[in-house]
């Protein structure tokens, strides 16, 4: 599975403007680093922000510190334990605070390679935390016995004060090198505290090696689920998984639907132009009835925004963004996304996020040397896999580059590995 090393900071750019309105601009606003940086805390491994409140994880991040507290420890006995930071916003001015551990805290947990934000509810994924305890409960256990079985944890803000409120385990946990929490996903309003399991969600084709839950999104009723290592030569949308395995790490992704409580398999996605290695499904994001699927070794040279996939594979590598809309239940593609200046490795694509009628796009290998905002991307070359984001804008059905962000500080700053 592909598990990306990042950088010890990361620059974050916000919008300054409102609700996304046409025709307001981005601005760079904050550059947050931790309290307690040092070398390969991998700070900004994950993101997620929700009105003024801003959580960073850093899951190489060493204290043995546990729990919540307002000021980061400076210990470094627990090696990748991991850590998230939750920044606060007044005005224009970001301040820390919490700083939160997870509650069994030890080496090796990664705590904060995942993180999901909703309001006043963090939830936090430690992919390889070692217990062997299933379901869920108010306090963490403390047993080590099946390593990287991985494990959640709720968090609950009242006022300004964090609490662990829920330890989320996979009722099947006991088996290691599981990678429970690997991703998370929260959307909409809780009631009460008590969190109970409501669905075991396997694809309809499973099969070994195609790293189903890669990535998931969540909205609602709808969940998302990408495997970028499955194997069909499909092409499209189907209601049923293809089960043929000629194509490997071609990748796909799964649309599941709730009623009540009860999630039934609603589409089976596979890119249009399906290829050999083009990993699509490595990210996924969900807003209403559009979904968006990044492919980030997809292959074509082509650049800008079609609604139909280019075939070719000059550029490997250089990766692409789909965007399907549901009608009713049915799905189908709306635009095929490409950088305006495809290059080869570019993994754009490697994240994706949506909002309403916007798009944001990460290629965290671009290499152009530029800085700040623009309308138009750079084409230079000089900066090795800097890194950069690209801002598309939905008119009725018609999808546009609206804004090319970039740090352009340095070689290998992937900037774009997370939005």
């Amino acid at each position: 599975m592909r598990r990306e090393r990042c950088a010890t900071a990361f620059s974050l750019i916000l919008l300054a403007r409102n609700s996304w309105q046409v025709g307001a601009s981005f601005a760079f606003e904050a550059f947050v680093k931790a309290p307690n940086a040092e070398e390969n805390d991998l700070l900004g491994q994950s993101v997620a922000y929700s009105a003024d409140t801003l959580v960073v994880g850093a899951d190489g991040e060493d204290s043995c510190a546990r729990g919540v507290d307002t000021t980061a420890a400076a210990d470094n006995g627990c090696t990748d334990a991991g850590a998230v930071y939750v920044f606060k916003r007044s005005g224009t001015t970001w301040a820390l605070e919490a700083y939160v551990k997870a509650t069994n805290a030890g080496s090796d947990d990664h705590f904060g390679y995942s993180v999901a934000l909703d309001g006043d509810t963090l939830a936090v994924g430690a992919y390889a935390e070692g217990s062997c305890t299933t379901g869920v409960a108010t306090t963490a256990a403390t047993d080590n016995d099946c390593s990287g079985s991985g494990a959640a944890y709720v968090f609950k803000r009242s006022g300004t004060t964090w609490a662990l409120e829920a330890y989320v385990k996979a009722p099947n946990a006991g088996f290691s090198e599981d990678n429970f929490g690997f991703l998370v996903a929260f959307r909409g309003h809780t009631r009460g505290t008590t969190w109970t399991f409501e669905a075991y969600v396997k694809a309809t084709n499973a099969g070994q090696y195609d790293y189903f839950g890669t990535s998931v999104a969540l909205d609602g009723d709808t969940l998302a689920v990408g495997a970028y290592a499955e194997g069909s030569c499909a092409t499209g949308v189907a209601t049923t998984a293809a089960t043929d395995n000629g194509c490997d790490r071609a990748g796909a992704a799964y649309v599941f639907k709730r009623s009540g409580t009860t999630w039934t398999f609603e589409a089976y996605v596979k890119a249009t132009n399906a290829g050999q290695y083009d990993h699509f499904g490595y990210s996924v994001a969900l807003d209403g009835d559009t979904l968006a699927v990044g492919a980030v070794n997809e292959d074509s040279c082509t650049t800008g925004v079609a609604t139909t996939a280019a075939t070719d594979d000059g550029c490997s590598g250089a990766g692409a963004a789909y965007v399907f809309k549901r009608s009713g239940t049915t799905w189908t593609l709306e635009a095929y996304v490409k950088a305006p200046n495809t290059g080869q490795n570019d993994d754009f694509g490697d994240s994706v996020v949506l909002d309403g009628d916007t798009l944001a796009v990460g290629a965290v290998n671009e290499d152009s040397c530029a800085r700040g905002v623009d309308t138009t991307a750079a084409t230079d070359d000089v900066c090795t896999n800097a890194g950069a984001v690209y801002v598309f804008k939905r008119s009725g059905t018609t999808w546009a580059l609206e804004a090319y962000l970039y740090d352009g500080r340095g070689h290998h700053r992937r900037h774009g590995r997370r939005l």
